[in-house]
This record gives structure tokens, C-alpha cells and sequence, in this order.
């Protein structure tokens, strides 16, 4: 594996773009209804209570455009193979099952948080993919994107389309990924956490198994045996592996590689829980404070 300058810049700076975004969540908090003028968008139910949350249609508005610009220029084209092959039922594409089935944690994950910030308006759910998807898209970004010789070779110049759209047959590998760095942050932050972090990681730990489950049921009805969010001793293949970079690295073979990089991945995601936690009640004392200061 070789450094990629460029890569490399373009990974910080969704890493910087996100962490500034986290920095402003008091500020986000503050973008309502009410604040903006617009209060007849906060419909009442029979309790003269707000039916929906207040920063909703904050959430709706960026959600929707995220959905729109991914589903346009990768799941439209992932759903589409998927169902040509149920329909046609000839599964001679592996990589069809797995794209259109959402089994790589890092499209699942980019899928759900757009799906969450429209449909749960409570914010309830949305931290628990929100965790999952900030790593997965750091391991990429840093591990696949800043080096040339992974799965999906960067180019080593400024290349807007590569940015923006990307190549098949992995389009919108950067920017799917750099939207789960800069979204995931601020998202985690403005959700609803639970009263204790140790609740908080045993409800995203529960979300990680049951969507592992799932995917060890698809691959194994499918016989998909790579691209599964590391399932499969498949995805660790030094050479032809999603994960064959962190074999690698650690001189480790299957499942031996597997364990101890699940072990890593629990820890991290696990602190980010518990930093999430208490830089959540920051925010809202910060929120508080901006409310008195300018009278919101």
C-alpha cells in the first residue's frame, strides 16, 4: 500500500467538516420553528401539544437531500441489479446480492441515517447507527481512501467527478463515506440518548447483532461470500478481501482477524458512546445558555 496525498486531504477534511458541525450543535439546537418564524409548521394534537419534534423539519429538510443525492447515484442502481436478479431469479452476481441487499455495514448505515432523520422525528433511534456509521466510514476513509492498492484503487489527482459521484463498480465511494464522517457527529449529538450510557451502548450493541444476523442469514441463503461487513472469512483475504488491508496489517488470518478487529471495534465504538454521553449534556447546558443570551 502506498500513501495517497490526495485522499488523505480529502478524508481530514470530512473529519474537520464533521467535527466543526459537532462544535455548532448548540447553535443547530436552536434551529426551529419557533426561532425561524415559521411556528404554523408545528401542527398540535387534541393536547395543544406539538405533534412533532421542533427541529424535525431541520432533520426532514437535510435528510431528504441526502437520500435523494445517494439513492440517485448508488442505491437506485444497487436496488435495480438486486431485483433484475429475484425476478430473473439467476444469481450470478454476488456483488448484486450484496450491494442490493445492503450487506456492507457502510451503504446500510448511510441508507438508515437518511431514512432516520426523516422518518424518526423523535431522534430516538438514529444514535445507535449514527456510532457504527462514524466508524465505518473513518476505517474507510483512512484504510481504503488514503492509500491506493485497496478494494477501490483512488486516484491520485483532484478528480470532481470521483468526488461527487465516483466509478463504478463502486460509485459515491468517497462521498458516501465522507457523508457518514461529517453527518454521523452532529446527528449523535442532537439525538435523544438514553439516561445512562451503558443503556445507550447495550441498545447499538443489540442494533449491531441483529443487523449481523441478518446479513449472516442473506449471505447464507445467497452463498455471498464477500463484501458482508467481515461475516465471512471472505472479506479478510489479504488480496482479494473488503478487510484483506487489516489482515495485512495485523498478520493475523481468519478468524483470528475477525475477533481481534470486532474486539477493536467495540471499544472504540463503545468510548464514543460514553464521549457522546457527556458532550450531549455539554450541549445542552451550551443550548440553555445561548437560549438566555440571546433570548430564544
Amino acid at each position: 500500500m502506498e500513501l495517497n496525498a490526495c485522499g488523505l486531504i480529502l478524508s481530514l477534511l470530512a473529519v474537520f467538516l464533521g467535527i466543526g458541525l459537532g462544535f455548532l450543535s448548540p447553535f443547530i439546537q436552536k434551529l426551529t420553528p419557533d426561532t425561524l418564524g415559521v411556528k404554523k409548521l408545528l401542527k398540535k394534537d387534541k393536547s395543544n401539544k406539538p405533534k412533532f419534534d421542533k427541529q424535525y423539519f431541520l432533520w426532514l429538510g437535510l435528510g431528504s437531500v441526502l437520500f435523494i443525492y445517494l439513492f440517485i447515484f448508488r442505491f437506485m442502481n444497487d436496488f435495480k441489479n438486486v431485483t433484475l436478479e429475484f425476478i430473473t431469479q439467476n444469481y450470478s452476481s454476488l456483488s448484486n446480492i450484496s450491494k442490493g441487499m445492503l450487506l456492507d455495514f457502510c451503504p446500510m448505515c448511510a441508507f438508515l441515517i437518511c431514512v432516520l432523520m426523516i422518518a424518526d422525528y423523535k431522534r430516538i433511534v438514529i444514535s445507535y447507527v449514527a456510532y457504527i456509521g462514524y466508524f465505518g466510514g473513518l476505517i474507510t476513509l483512512f484504510g481504503g481512501i488514503s492509500f491506493v492498492g485497496s478494494e477501490d484503487t483512488v486516484n491520485a489527482a483532484w478528480d470532481a467527478q470521483w468526488i461527487f459521484k465516483g466509478y463504478n463498480p463502486n460509485p459515491m465511494y468517497y462521498m458516501m463515506h465522507a457523508i457518514l464522517v461529517i453527518v454521523c457527529p452532529v446527528v449523535a449529538l442532537n439525538a435523544r440518548i438514553r439516561k445512562t450510557f451503558w443503556w445507550e451502548a447495550l441498545y447499538t450493541a443489540a442494533f449491531a447483532t441483529v443487523y449481523y444476523l441478518y446479513v449472516f442469514m442473506i449471505a447464507s441463503i445467497f452463498h455471498v461470500q464477500r463484501n458482508v461487513s467481515g461475516v465471512l472469512a471472505g472479506d479478510w483475504d489479504v488480496e482479494f478481501g473488503e478487510y484483506g488491508g487489516v489482515s495485512y496489517v495485523l498478520n493475523l488470518t481468519y478468524p483470528w482477524v475477525a475477533i481481534v478487529s470486532l474486539i477493536i471495534a467495540t471499544t472504540f465504538i463503545f468510548w464514543m458512546v460514553v464521549l457522546n454521553f457527556f458532550l450531549n449534556k455539554l450541549v445542552e447546558r451550551k443550548r440553555f445558555k445561548i437560549s438566555k443570551t440571546f433570548n430564544l
